[in-house]
């Protein structure tokens, strides 16, 4: 009977807090202390609770925020930050946050507006004049970029990261001198990985192979899994003449990493020049599998069936290096004629289209999804989207785009076509029925 009686009085005692909770704020503590713990998760979990309880309170979302971008869901991140604005546009450090993650989600644009506003209501912070340099940098503004990097350095001499950014403007710039001295001085500031990178890669252009081989050796020891520090020692290899050793750094990257595509061509190169074809072919041929556009693989490919006899495939993989070629003087010659207008939409999706026919599939998304983000909500350039999401193997992401064409032209043949297509290799069988009878609707109405 005792026991009974301490088993209910046990369960009494603990009935208060399964009722009535932990209230909104002691939610949102604990939900701190996880986060600041690196447990993302288990905070996510606090702050929804004193969220259910109390939907109003900026800071709650602030830190959910900060959670989702711990967890790399930096959507959902974004989110989180735009509700908290929402709620209390006062906190500069929210729209430093916002900016800073829509510059790692690559969208450089969207990132600008709230950096600019940290530093309107913070002007003598370094760190939002720093990310707001390499913003411009990301997107070509070469002037605006300096300009900030030059402010973040005036107000902290000792910003590491201004120096780095600072670095790859005058890399870009081709003040190569200027380029090593930024480096030098962000490394003496805190030496870092992705610093010698720069450094290193920059002596290389200027044909420093020694002072190179140094930086790179440097950069090696702080992250000996890096396949581009390889494939650069086996660069410096080459320019020292010795085959050898450069097919053998570029054999450890391809270690590290069997699709670094620099390394797999590089190698077929050295092959190829070194008299032993066979061998080269593989390579060539993976590039272009992994780079449908690569000119060099096409032509280099031709030129070691030219080498083996075999005049059908040189004859083919020719005649693909040759409208490769012949699209990317049309690249170039839109570049070089709009560059005043460069980041314009129209001139965005006149590139991803090129680029889509050039097959070089990454730079023609980034091309059209920034021409989509600046207003170019056109029927044929989700079309080019659905196209390119469709080459890149990103299934849903394509019908989407797809479907957005459809609601701009219900009568694109196109674009039913590529969903029939899709909703074929997917098995989705009454979509695919449907886009049949479209497809067939409407080539009746063309004929």
């Amino acid at each position: 009977m005792a026991k009974r009686t301490l088993l209910k009085i046990s369960l009494l005692l603990f009935l208060p807090t399964l009722c009535f909770g932990e209230d909104a704020m002691t939610l949102y503590q604990r939900g701190v202390s996880a986060s600041e713990g690196r447990r993302f998760q288990e905070a996510l979990n606090f702050l929804e609770k004193a969220i259910t309880l109390d939907p109003h309170q900026a800071k709650f979302y602030h830190r959910k925020g900060l959670c989702y971008r711990g967890l790399e869901r930096l959507t959902e991140a974004v989110e989180a930050f735009e509700r908290s604005i929402s709620l209390d546009s006062s906190q500069s450090i929210v729209f430093e946050n916002l900016g800073v993650t829509y510059y790692e989600m690559g969208h450089y644009k969207r990132a600008i507006p709230p950096l600019q506003r940290v530093i309107t209501h913070s002007p003598n912070r370094s760190l939002p004049y720093t990310l707001l340099g390499a913003a411009y940098l990301a997107l070509l503004k070469n002037q605006e970029a300096q300009e900030a990097l030059k402010k973040a350095i005036q107000i902290n001499p000792k910003e590491m990261r201004a120096r780095h950014y600072l670095g790859l403007y005058y890399a870009r710039e081709r003040s190569y001198q200027k380029a090593i001295d930024e480096f030098q001085k962000a490394l003496e500031l805190q030496p870092n990985f992705e610093t010698e990178m720069n450094l290193g890669y920059v002596y290389f252009q200027v044909t420093h192979y020694p002072e190179a081989e140094k930086a790179f050796q440097r950069a090696l020891s702080m992250n000996p899994r890096d396949a581009e520090v390889y494939y650069y020692l086996g660069r410096i290899e080459e320019k020292k003449r010795d085959d050898q050793s450069a097919i053998r750094a570029f054999q450890t990257a391809l270690q590290v990493n069997p699709n670094h595509l620099g390394s797999l061509y590089q190698m077929g190169l050295v092959y190829l020049k070194t008299g032993k074809v066979h061998p080269s072919i593989p390579l060539f041929l993976r590039v272009i599998e992994l780079s449908p556009g690569h000119i060099g693989a096409h032509y280099n490919l031709t030129e070691a069936y030219r080498q083996l006899g075999k005049v059908e495939d040189a004859a083919q993989e020719l005649n693909v290096f040759e409208e490769l070629s012949r699209i990317q003087d049309e690249i170039d010659f839109v570049a070089r004629r709009r560059v005043w207008e460069f980041e314009s939409p129209e001139t965005q999706a006149i590139l991803g289209e090129l680029l889509l026919k050039a097959r070089r599939y990454p730079e023609a998304l980034n091309a059209i999804q920034s021409a989509i983000a600046s207003g170019k909500e056109d029927a044929e350039t989700y079309h080019h989207l659905g196209l390119v999401s469709m080459k890149m193997g990103k299934t849903e992401e394509a019908i989407q785009a797809l479907r957005k064409t459809l609601e701009v032209e219900p009568d694109h043949l196109g674009a039913h076509r590529t969903l029939l297509l899709l909703y074929t290799q997917e098995r989705r069988h009454p979509e695919s029925r449907r886009e049949e009878e479209i497809i067939q609707r409407l080539e009746q109405q063309e004929k």
